[in-house]
């Protein structure tokens, strides 16, 4: 495997959009946030990064991921998903009392958004890898989230409704609403979005010291299922 890997956003922007226009769901919130989120997307300056080979131990779930190209006319990500051991995968935020081996087990790759590999500030958009038999626990943003799994399937709670999502899914978490993820026996890639609303204030759990900037972060923490 090459030591480095060169990003280019138009194939990435190409696969996301196209993955979100064939998504299913039966959430009338997907479409309006879906629209929103293909109207950002196209304004997204074609740039290119160079990205080193990933330490992040997440990466040795890449290996384990469903095929792709099982059953699938058109794959997610297609050439994109050479990319992956690339991508900067950083450990989830919102579990504090998380052991560091639990918080190996799912991680984050910040694609464009504030301090993203693109930087916008009006959406935080990435993909998220959980290991097999985890879950990160409940938590919350001041936006909504839509996620949608691309690779292998999980259960999402939201509000307390549990709901089996698998590739071509998708599902939006409204702003502040209590969330969860746990797979089972594989793991999973799923693409998470977020449109940022810079006037919104942030709960009391995520307000940011006086005169420090607004972080805006996905938020998954991580445990492992008994």
């Amino acid at each position: 495997m090459e030591s480095q890997s060169l990003l280019a956003s138009r194939p990435l922007l190409i696969a996301i959009k196209s993955s979100l226009e064939r998504s299913k769901t039966t959430q009338n919130a997907f479409h309006s946030e879906a629209r929103r989120i293909l109207a950002i997307l196209d304004t997204v300056p074609l740039k290119s990064v160079r990205l080193p080979k990933s330490a992040h131990a997440i990466t040795g779930q890449i290996g384990h991921l469903p095929s792709e190209d099982e059953g699938r006319e058109h794959p997610p990500l297609g050439d994109v998903t050479r990319h992956l051991p690339y991508l900067p995968w950083t450990r989830t935020e919102g579990d504090s009392s998380a052991s560091s081996h639990l918080t190996q087990r799912a991680a984050n790759a910040n694609i464009i958004g504030p301090g993203a590999l693109f930087p916008r500030e009006d959406i935080f958009l990435g993909l998220t890898l959980i290991a097999p038999n985890t879950l990160c626990p409940s938590h919350h943003h001041p936006d909504a989230e839509l996620c949608h799994p691309l690779m292998g399937g999980a259960t999402w709670i939201i509000g307390g409704v549990a709901r089996k999502l698998a590739p071509r899914d998708v599902i939006v978490s409204p702003p502040q609403a209590v969330h969860a993820i746990h797979t089972d026996h594989q793991p999973v890639l799923a693409l998470f979005v977020r449109l940022l609303s810079p006037a919104e204030t942030p709960p009391p759990d995520e307000t940011p010291p006086r005169g420090a900037p607004r972080k805006h972060e996905p938020g998954h923490g991580v445990t492992a299922r008994p």
